[in-house]
């Protein structure tokens, strides 16, 4: 049951990843910016086009981020509405946690396509192995303290929330370095700025319909016994492994030239 609520409650934050997160930033920033780099135009300025993405992305994320952990509860019922209660109240519980863990995994995903137009592309991977490991640590501590599934399955979440803060921050050196004139600002109406905003609507509807397929699954796992959801959810880490390794690296490589 545990295994289950954390899986699910995983998925629904997860939602703000996959949305506002590498995918949709990958097709809409990193081919303007990297456009910008490569201009040989004095008036070319890609740190304020990364300014102006990173501002808004802030804003947008933050916001939705605190509805998230306000509404959990009435999110979790309409995106899972088959949960039975037990599982149903404790991910409503990790869901809340989960939310800001999530936001600074959408916020390294600007540091990633930054770090990818720059040809930067060892930490911007590497980075999510500290996510996974603060779940994992954090996980084995309450273990071996003796503690239950279900508060084994909070510190997990715990994990989720430091794990993303610290996938953000480790890049932020680095984009700092390589990007040094990158400020902060609202100018959404710079041209540059306007192109990558018109290209995020499509990449967004485009990653939607994955994540309703997802949900559907959850809803159909629902039905079955304990622990489907939590199989259904690691059997797909497992069948989508060669497409995170080889085909997102492959993609990653190329856009920046490509672009």
């Amino acid at each position: 049951m545990a295994a289950d609520a954390f899986k699910a409650a995983l998925q629904i934050p997860g939602l703000l990843q996959n949305i506002l997160g590498e995918g949709t930033l990958s097709a809409s920033f990193v081919p303007v910016y990297s456009q910008l780099l490569d201009d040989e135009d004095e008036k070319s300025d890609p740190g304020a086009l990364a300014g102006v993405v990173l501002a808004v992305l802030a804003s947008v994320t933050g916001l939705i981020v605190f509805i998230g952990i306000i509404a959990a509860r009435p999110i979790t019922r309409v995106l899972l509405p088959v949960l039975p209660d037990a599982t149903y109240e404790l991910t409503v519980d990790l869901v809340r946690v989960m939310w800001a863990g999530l936001g600074f995994i959408v916020l390294s995903a600007w540091c990633l396509g930054v770090l990818n137009a720059h040809r930067k592309f060892f930490l911007s991977f590497a980075a999510p192995v500290i996510w996974n490991a603060a779940q994992v640590i954090l996980a084995c501590i309450a273990w071996i303290n003796g503690w239950n599934d279900i508060d084994i399955a909070k510190s997990a979440a715990w994990g989720v929330l430091i794990g993303g803060f610290l996938q953000f921050i480790i890049q932020l050196p680095s984009v700092i370095k390589i990007a040094p004139t990158i400020r902060l600002n609202f100018r959404t109406y710079l041209g540059p700025a306007r192109e990558v905003f018109r290209r995020f609507s499509p990449a967004v509807m485009g990653r939607g319909v994955i994540q309703l397929s997802a949900f559907f699954d959850l809803f159909l796992a629902g039905f079955l016994a304990t622990g489907a959801i939590a199989g259904l959810s690691i059997a797909q880490i497992l069948y989508l492994l060669p497409i995170g390794i080889f085909a997102m690296s492959v993609v990653s490589a190329d856009l920046p030239e490509l672009s």
